[in-house]
């Protein structure tokens, strides 16, 4: 969540869908709440996993864009914003983009998968 928030993103819609976790989760978002605000919290009736958590943040979003971040990904301060910038240069539906499996410490564990770059009809 720090990576996510530490985005400079003028309309940053956060929804985090609490998945009946069993941790301090409930504590973490009053936190980030309080610091934010921006933050759209749903909690789900039983573990129902990843796709129906999606399809329900989904439900609530009011943005122009959707990006899918999971509970233990790291994100790039510039992200969001590269991100924007190319889906307003292209006339596209989906965007995908390259990521590196990096360790506790911070260290890639796997190499950066870079995706083709190509228009998709």
């Amino acid at each position: 969540m720090n990576s996510l928030f530490a985005n400079q993103f003028h309309s940053l819609e956060v929804i985090v869908i609490d998945d009946c976790s069993t941790d301090s989760t409930d504590s973490i978002l009053d936190d980030y709440e309080a610091r934010y605000g921006n933050l759209v919290r749903l909690q789900q009736i039983q573990n129902s996993g990843v796709a129906c958590a999606r399809n329900r943040g989904l439900e609530r979003a009011t943005g122009e864009y959707i990006v899918f971040i999971d509970a233990d990904d790291y994100v790039a301060s510039n992200m969001l914003s590269k991100l924007e910038a190319t889906a307003k240069l292209n006339p596209i539906d989906l965007l995908v983009y390259s990521y590196a499996k990096v360790d506790e410490k911070g260290d890639v564990v796997e190499g950066i998968r870079e995706v083709n770059e190509g228009t998709y009809d």
